[in-house]
């Protein structure tokens, strides 16, 4: 049985599909978390697709763009920066909501909804770079 290191030669594409398909799992849990109550956790899922999903496709456009035809990276581009930036701009509105309206220590709430706009934000700029890197 071969390793897929070695299936996958000198290709990043096969690695940033693999981390697309992980952050579509990470929105499937944030999903899942959210319905049965446990806000922080989503928060933290919804932050890892984000990352993932947002970094796949700068890997995709910047590593793969000689394997990709012009139409294939128009659609890694325009749904890498939509799926990040709609995330970032939900993390940038939920995380001090969720501080806000859940119980416990009022400082790591504020804490903890603070860093969770952050990554909103961050997303909002990682989006805009997934547009630069298809410009170039």
């Amino acid at each position: 049985m071969e390793l897929v290191s070695e299936l996958a030669g000198d290709s990043p594409l096969p690695y940033g599909l693999g981390g697309i398909g992980i952050g579509v799992i990470c929105l499937a849990g944030t999903v899942v978390s959210a319905v049965t109550g446990h806000p922080w956790l989503a928060l933290i899922a919804l932050t890892a697709a984000m990352a993932l999903i947002g970094t796949a496709a700068v890997l995709i456009l910047h590593e793969g763009r000689f394997e990709l035809t012009s139409g294939q990276a128009v659609i890694v581009a325009a749904v890498g920066s939509l799926v990040t930036a709609a995330c970032g701009l939900a993390l940038l509105v939920l995380g001090p909501l969720v501080a806000l309206t859940t119980s416990g220590d009022v400082f790591h709430r504020v804490i903890g909804g603070g860093a969770f706009a952050y990554f909103g934000g961050m997303r909002l700029w990682i989006a805009g770079e997934v547009v630069e890197v298809r410009r170039a």
